[in-house]
Parts: C-alpha cells; sequence; structure tokens
C-alpha cells in the first residue's frame, strides 16, 4: 500500500526468510512427534540429566535419578523426551537454590511408562495444576506445560501436575504399545 522501494523490499525480504525458518522449524517439530518412531531407551534419560546441567549449575541444584526401566520402552521416544525436558527445565528454574530435583521412571505392570519429576519450590499458577489440557496455545507463561501435555495426549498420555508441602510434582503417563 504504498511505493516498493529499497526498505520495503528489504522489509519483504527479512519476513519471507522468517517464514520459511518458521516452517522448517514446524517441520521439524512434526517430524520428531510422529507416534511410529523409535522406543524410548535409558540413554534418553541419560541425554536429559545432560541437556538440564546447565540450568542446574545456574540454579544450584541437584538431581537424584531412579530409573527401573528395561533397556527398550515401547513409547515413542520424540515425544516422552521432549514433555520430560520441558518439565525438567521447569522444575528447574522453579526449585528453590540448593535443593534436589527427583527424577524417577518405570515401567508399571499395568502396561504403562510412570516419569515423574519433583522440586522444592514454589507452586506453580493455579491454571498450571489444572488436569485439563487447554485446546489452544496458552496467553502469556505456561507454554512449556501445555506443549508437553500436548505431546502427550497425541501418544495417549498424560501430564499431572501436584503441589503439598512445597514440593511440586509432575507425573507422566503413558500406556506402552502392545
Amino acid at each position: 500500500f504504498g511505493s516498493y522501494d529499497d526498505t520495503t523490499r528489504q522489509t519483504m525480504d527479512l519476513l519471507d526468510r522468517g517464514l520459511k525458518q518458521l516452517r522448517t522449524i514446524a517441520q521439524a517439530l512434526l517430524a520428531q512427534t510422529r507416534p511410529a518412531e523409535r522406543d524410548l531407551t535409558l540413554q534418553d534419560f541419560q541425554d536429559l540429566t545432560e541437556l538440564i546441567r546447565p540450568c542446574q549449575q545456574e540454579r544450584s541444584v541437584g538431581l537424584r535419578t531412579e530409573l527401573t526401566l528395561p533397556d527398550r520402552v515401547a513409547v515413542a521416544a520424540g515425544p516422552v523426551r521432549q514433555a520430560t525436558l520441558n518439565i525438567l527445565l521447569n522444575a528447574c528454574h522453579a526449585a528453590q537454590p540448593g535443593s534436589t530435583l527427583d527424577l524417577q521412571a518405570q515401567a508399571l505392570e499395568t502396561g504403562h511408562l510412570r516419569v515423574t519429576v519433583r522440586n522444592h519450590g514454589a507452586a506453580p499458577p493455579a491454571a498450571a495444576l489444572s488436569s485439563i489440557a487447554v485446546p489452544g496455545m496458552p496467553a502469556g507463561a505456561g507454554f512449556g506445560l501445555w506443549e508437553s501435555r500436548r505431546l502427550l495426549s497425541d501418544i495417549g498420555g498424560s501430564l499431572l501436575l501436584d503441589h503439598a508441602s512445597g514440593i511440586t510434582t509432575a507425573v507422566i503417563e503413558i500406556p506402552m504399545r502392545a
């Protein structure tokens, strides 16, 4: 709606490059969240402990793990890794400095994988504690939890959050493939 000068051309080129980058990111996310992918392994949890190490160091937060899993768990690795990483990072940022995060993962006799993350710190916002997944992207904070719930829902899983006596607990449950 005006003259097509050098400034307009440069702005249009910048927008075009940005849109191409967003398309590349969306394609990568879609590829990662396809349920028909490789099974989750113990190495995936070891990777997650390495990925949160910078947050731990920055916040002076420890990590205690308890992994009672077979070498392979019949759930989609990508969505579980991403959701667990989001939750671990949230827990690390919310944890009181000097405290310890707990990460537990176990294969249940019911045929489910359960991943539990606990931290000592302030309660998350009430909206985050709701077990109802928001259909649209949230306004403001909470994208990581919303995205985790979406990823888990896509593979039949759930994410529940609870806060009591200064401890926030996040529990992921996912049915394993037969």
